[in-house]
């Protein structure tokens, strides 16, 4: 009730799937998506964790799936993803390549104790992504 009056005037919804399923109701990032949108929401950004995310953008659905690390720390992870996100978009990314990176970028970061000692620059990021090997498990 108190954000759902804001989601027509967002371009890009930042949402995670526990923030989706207490907002939605809803149970699958399918349908979760669909009563955002009926809310009035654009373009949706669904973070899945060690799932990946799945960018909803126009008539669109893109699961980016996560990076195979193992994970120490889950601190920092969602903000450090969504500099990433935001770093790749100021650079000319898509949203579906952003959140590739940005997927790369919480990988590194769930890998190291701390909310962001696994960080690093522009260049080693777009290496970890182009290198390290996606995780199997897809969206429910």
């Amino acid at each position: 009730e108190t954000l759902a009056p804001a989601f027509p005037h967002c371009d890009l919804l930042f949402v995670n799937e526990d923030e989706a399923r207490a907002t939605t109701q809803r149970d699958t990032p399918r349908e979760m998506a669909a009563a955002l949108r009926h809310l009035g929401a654009t373009d949706i950004i669904l973070k899945l964790g060690p799932r990946g995310c799945i960018v909803y953008e126009g008539a669109a659905t893109t699961h980016i799936p996560a990076f195979a690390v193992t994970a120490v720390d889950t601190t920092g992870a969602g903000d450090c993803f969504a500099g990433a996100f935001f770093a790749a978009l100021h650079r000319g990314y898509s949203l579906t390549e952003a959140a590739r990176i940005a997927n790369a970028m919480g990988a590194m970061v769930v890998s190291h104790i701390g909310a962001t000692t696994g960080v690093t620059d522009w260049d080693q990021t777009l290496r970890f992504a182009a290198h390290c090997p996606a995780a199997e498990s897809l969206p429910t």
